[in-house]
């Protein structure tokens, strides 16, 4: 992906939004014509459009914020490149902090997530694992503690350095990671 499908990516999102706008006014003229009797469905469809139009604008204003602070870099790049952007240097904490950080690292698809449950008791360690940020089978809750890596071997260092022996305090993803 380039500049220009971040581009088309920002049209697609901005006409999404006008698409639901247009339909959340029909809804709210319908409910303005039950006043206080008026269906769940149509309450709930608005409810449901309210969101979608936030999720848009959402996406509009992190696509155009990466165009502004990478103009010339490929979206995944610029994902990834985000993600791993926000470590905390003076300790070289790869920690995922946001869920906006972890929603990029899921959309660009590159590096690799350590899904982190050390402290949660004695089987916490069982779910301590890394997986390819393809992987379809980790942890996607943005509530569990997660760290990203751009490299593989970068990953693997720090566990070991961090976390411990591989295969006794974590492990790597069996599907992703054989």
């Amino acid at each position: 992906m380039d500049a220009d499908e971040i581009k088309a990516e920002i049209a697609h999102q901005r006409i999404l939004q006008k698409e639901y706008r247009k339909r959340l006014r029909v809804l709210e003229e319908q409910a303005a014509k039950f006043g206080i009797y008026v269906p769940p469905q149509i309450q709930i469809e608005i409810d449901e459009l309210i969101e979608k139009i936030e999720a848009c604008e959402t996406k509009i204003r992190q696509f155009e914020a990466l165009l502004q602070k990478f103009p010339d870099q490929s979206p995944t790049s610029i994902l990834a490149e985000t993600a791993h952007h926000t470590r905390n240097k003076s300790e070289e904490n790869p920690r995922i902090t946001s869920d906006d950080e972890f929603q990029l690292i899921l959309k660009a698809r590159t590096g690799y997530v350590y899904n982190d449950y050390s402290g949660m008791g004695p089987s916490g360690k069982d779910y301590n694992i890394l997986h390819s940020a393809k992987c379809y089978t980790f942890n996607r809750s943005s509530f569990q503690r997660k760290y990203y890596f751009k490299k593989l071997d970068e990953a693997i260092s720090w566990l070991r350095e961090n976390r411990g022996e591989e295969n006794i305090n974590w492990r790597r993803c069996n599907l992703c990671l054989r």
